[in-house]
């Protein structure tokens, strides 16, 4: 067995109590989508957000991401989606004449503690794991800002730890990564990678959203850092991030609750970004 596979172990967690009631095992078939009908006592209509979720499920449709809808039988020979109406309306809006069902035997009641218990109780998958999931994939712009990372030395992690677990080079935003590549576009991030990896700003817990966000609006604008990297550890040096990030925090307590703290203190670093680059605008290009 490959080195990446993991096989599906529950021997260390604990089972029920008492065991469950599991209803009449389900049946999975392809079923026309003329016979999925929506039960509007408990499904929400698909409005505003809803018609842009299927337009996005329609753009990026492949049927390796589309799981089985879950449905009901129903009266006059139709079935009730439990889970699944957007997905099917997209695969209408394409002009799919069916789609892969999961049929449940289900009154009413038991159709909506469906719906209620699929849509509560859905495990949230971290960044880290989207990250890497999209590298494998193939992402450009992911295979990219790994590349940046690796060559700033930053190790972007796996599984989020805490932060007194953290190494030095240890990231685990790599939405915000992904972010500033973006937005502020590839030599920001590199340059706001390098403003941390290359100086004595480099400990455990200083590669977080907050601060590198800080950082890329700050260095944007700032062509010099940007283009000499000598310029940028030399000023960087001088730049106590840690420390100041944490005054910055600590005054503004009872100010601003609202604000974004990161876009608030990159205003902040850019000023101590000038006064330390002043004293080298003789000797450094």
């Amino acid at each position: 067995m490959s080195e990446n596979f993991r096989a599906i172990d529950a021997s260390a967690l604990t089972p029920p109590a008492a065991p469950p009631a599991v209803g009449a095992a389900p049946m999975l078939q392809w079923v026309a989508i003329e016979r999925l009908v929506v039960d509007e006592s408990y499904q929400r209509p698909i409005e505003r957000r809803g018609a842009a979720n299927v337009a996005r499920i329609a753009r990026e449709f492949r049927w390796c991401r589309f799981s089985p809808v879950i449905a009901s039988p129903v009266a006059g020979g139709k079935l009730a989606i439990v889970d699944g109406q957007h997905r099917t309306t997209a695969a209408a809006l394409l002009g799919f004449a069916e789609v892969p069902c999961q049929i449940i035997i289900a009154d009413t009641r038991e159709q909506a503690d469906a719906f209620r218990a699929i849509n509560g109780a859905v495990t949230q998958v971290s960044s880290l794991a989207l990250f890497h999931s999209a590298i494998v994939a193939g992402d450009a712009d992911a295979l990219d800002v790994a590349r940046i990372a690796a060559e700033a030395g930053v190790r972007i992690l796996r599984s989020n730890r805490s932060s007194a677990s953290m190494a030095i080079g240890d990231c685990a935003c790599p939405a915000t990564l992904m972010t500033i590549y973006r937005d502020q576009g590839p030599r920001v991030l590199q340059r706001a990678l390098q403003a941390i990896t290359l100086t004595p700003n480099n400990i455990p817990g200083n590669l977080g959203a907050t601060l590198l966000t800080a950082l890329a609006l700050a260095l944007a604008s700032r062509q010099p850092l940007l283009n000499y990297r000598e310029r940028l550890i030399a000023v960087m040096t001088g730049v106590e991030l840690e420390q100041e990030l944490e005054a910055f925090r600590i005054e503004r307590r009872g100010g601003d609750k609202f604000g974004s703290l990161a876009k608030a203190f990159a205003g902040r670093l850019g000023d101590l970004i000038d006064a330390h680059g002043a004293r080298f605008s003789l000797t450094l290009p």
